[in-house]
């Protein structure tokens, strides 16, 4: 879980709360608001502890148009805020805020796109920075130590379904499942993101050994959820929670991301990116024998 890192807020001007029932305001200012939305356990959800200058998170929230999200207002005597990221998307445009009202409220928030489920930490030259702060642009490291620069940052805003094949279900890697550092922290990927491994390209869902690797249930993944991903000139391997992982690779395409027409908007078209020319695993049954044993593998389909 990663703090979300704000630049700018909505004021929502003369803001009244009805209880619980409905926040209503007058009007909106779009203001710099370069600060961190503090994220206190239960991590991974908005709660009353969670803050941001000295405001906290009312329960209210703004379902947003433009991507699809829930955004916390946070509140302060009888200033009224909605961080977000302009970088990411740019809400201050919604129609959500037309209304002058809104009637959704949870003391307990999962799945905020102003806190991020997974926050997965990415190696930059100044140190690893939460993927969701990533722009077009911003330097990267990539494993063998250079620096690349993101195209792009994707994001898809996902509904956890039960009932869902476990094959299908997000992988968690527990810190050090891999070796040393790999991962400094649990890192929680789909099945079918590939991590380099003794020169391997394996996707995540090949490596499932039910307990320092494992598919995430439903109940412990939040209603709605992010999914990211980073776009570089090339097919890279990067450092993801100090695990290197690829960075995006066109094989199902773009357009099932919620940011692609904003990607369209500034690169006018799509484009194809070369496989790194490494041989890729998708299935546990291809591991070599020694990975195999030493992740306690017991079987492999």
């Amino acid at each position: 879980m990663a703090n979300y890192e704000a630049t700018h807020a909505i004021a929502l001007v003369a803001g009244k709360a009805s209880g619980t029932a409905s926040l209503s305001w007058d009007r909106i200012v779009d203001i710099d608001h370069v600060r961190t939305v503090t994220d206190t356990a239960p991590f991974g959800e908005l709660d009353p502890t969670d803050t941001t200058a000295g405001s906290v998170f009312s329960g209210f929230y703004i379902d947003i148009d433009i991507d699809g999200a829930f955004y916390g207002v946070f509140v302060s005597g009888n200033t009224w805020i909605v961080p977000y990221n302009k970088a990411q998307f740019d809400i201050s445009t919604s129609t959500a805020f037309a209304a002058k009202i809104t009637t959704n409220h949870a003391p307990n928030l999962a799945g905020a796109a102003n806190c991020f489920l997974t926050g997965t930490k990415i190696a930059t030259p100044s140190g690893a920075r939460a993927i969701e702060t990533l722009v077009p642009g911003d330097a990267i490291l990539t494993a063998d130590d250079r620096i690349t620069q993101v195209v792009w940052v994707w994001r898809q805003d996902a509904i956890t379904l039960r009932g869902l094949a476990p094959a299908r279900a997000p992988i968690c890697i527990s810190a050090d499942a891999l070796g040393p550092g790999c991962s400094t922290h649990d890192l929680t990927v789909t099945a079918d993101h590939a991590l380099l491994i003794d020169g391997l390209l394996i996707n995540a869902g090949a490596l499932v050994n039910g307990s320092t690797i494992r598919p995430l249930s439903p109940d412990e993944m939040p209603p709605r959820h992010g999914l990211w991903h980073i776009e570089t000139a090339a097919h890279e391997l990067i450092l993801a929670e100090g695990c290197a992982a690829e960075t995006f690779l066109d094989y199902t395409g773009r357009a099932g991301f919620d940011t692609h027409g904003a990607y369209l908007a500034r690169y006018g078209a799509d484009r194809l990116i070369a496989e790194l020319p490494l041989t890729r695993i998708c299935t546990a049954r291809h591991l070599p024998p020694a990975l195999r044993a030493g992740l306690g593998i017991a079987s492999a389909a």
